[in-house]
């Protein structure tokens, strides 16, 4: 839409400058959508399939923003009459842009690359955090460039309407997106902490208002103590009918080593979610979970949903590195034995070796063909069952998964 109207309004001027321009605007109105879908819009997510796919879809304009921010800069414009003239609002409007240009890049990249290459080093979540803080600023900046920067376009144009609803768009989304969250946490309390071999259990108790989730989405949580009030994302394994929620954390990295050490009860804590559309029990008659590690926690929690009565056929298939990674084992133990449709099978990688397509058939109940797989764990995994899947001939009829990587 942007570059068909700028061809429209500027298709008279020389191919470097029409390549320009286009550029910009397509430039300027992907960065509008980021900043939408930084606001987590729920109807957007429903659309989309999940938080995660919108969150992939603002990493993939990212670096379509990227690229094109760059061919509008190198692409070198011919000064013409009614494109980039001497002019004070012109001028200035060049100049913040050329300011711009380096940190905005600068801060694109540090959102886009989470490691930087064969070094093992990450780069830290708060200031990936803070980036992404800095990028509504930048593109106030730009949309001030984009508005007042002197180009081939009458203010009647169509495509000068366009860059101004933009603008506008995306200064309210980037307001948004700084308050929603304040708006949509709840105030929690901590009232259990368990420290398991392979996670650290807590549960939470609303202090006034709960969030609204399911078995199976997940929430971002911050600690009110020094070093864990940055908001992080974590499954839910527990959704309570009296509004007490439960997370199972792997102390894999700063925050959530930290969480195991300092967490405690009588903690606030503040919540926001729930979020997802993982949500199995709203698959068909027969399912086949497969969880990789901590992957078992939105399991957990849909376990816990069933019915005392359930008309689903459920294969729950956990794989683990050892005793040490089988979070909830007795909990889905004691659930598969009071639910004569739920199976659950403890894999041990270590004994029983890598968990193949051939293992995970031989313990159906039903054709892989007739069911749907929900999977959460390690993406090689993924990929390498539904490769052997798709080799032996049995495809299952559904495969759902998240994208659980939000930077």
């Amino acid at each position: 839409m942007p570059a068909s109207l700028t061809f429209l309004s500027a298709g008279h001027e020389s191919p470097t400058n029409v390549l320009s321009l286009i550029a910009g605007t397509v430039a300027f109105s992907m960065m509008t959508a980021n900043m939408i879908l930084a606001t987590r819009p729920p109807l957007l997510e429903q659309w989309l399939g999940g938080l995660d796919r919108v969150y992939a879809l603002h990493k993939t304009l990212g670096i379509g923003v990227i690229l094109t921010v760059l061919l509008h800069s190198q692409v070198e414009v011919e000064q013409s009459s009614g494109v980039l003239p001497p002019g004070s609002i012109g001028e200035t409007a060049a100049e913040v842009a050329e300011l711009v240009l380096y940190p905005f890049l600068a801060l694109l990249l540090i959102s886009g690359i989470k490691r930087l290459p064969k070094l093992p080093f990450e780069i830290p979540y708060g200031l990936w955090r803070w980036s992404h803080r800095l990028m509504g600023v930048a593109f106030l900046a730009l949309a001030f460039h984009q508005l007042f920067v002197k180009a081939p376009f009458r203010p009647n144009d169509l495509i000068s309407q366009w860059l101004i609803a933009m603008a506008l768009i995306g200064a309210l989304a980037f307001l948004l997106s700084q308050v929603a969250p304040f708006l949509r946490r709840r105030a929690y309390r901590i009232s259990e902490v368990e420290a398991l071999p392979g996670a650290t259990r807590i549960v939470a108790e609303p202090m006034r208002r709960k969030i609204r989730a399911r078995a199976g989405q997940f929430a971002f949580l911050s600690i009110r103590k020094s070093g864990l009030r940055e908001p992080h994302p974590f499954t839910l394994s527990a959704v309570y009918p009296d509004g007490r929620i439960e997370f199972s954390i792997r102390p894999s990295g700063d925050f959530t080593r930290r969480v195991q050490a300092r967490a405690a009860v009588g903690d606030r804590i503040s919540v926001e979610g729930g979020y997802g559309r993982f949500t199995p029990q709203k698959g068909g008659a027969n399912q086949i979970w497969i969880a990789g590690g901590i992957g078992i926690t939105p399991f957990l929690a849909a376990a816990d949903a069933l019915g005392e009565e359930t008309s689903k056929n459920i294969v729950l298939i956990h794989s683990v590195r050892g005793p040490k990674d089988a979070v909830g084992a007795e909990r889905l133990k004691s659930i598969a034995a009071k639910h004569e449709t739920f199976d659950y099978y403890l894999h041990d990688s270590q004994i029983q070796g890598r968990l193949t397509g051939d293992k995970v058939q031989g313990l159906l109940p039903f054709d892989l063909r007739d069911a749907g797989i929900w999977f959460c764990g390690p993406v090689a995994l993924r990929k390498a069952l539904l490769a052997q899947f798709r080799s032996s001939g049995k495809k299952p009829n559904s495969i759902h998964f998240e994208k659980f990587e939000f930077r």
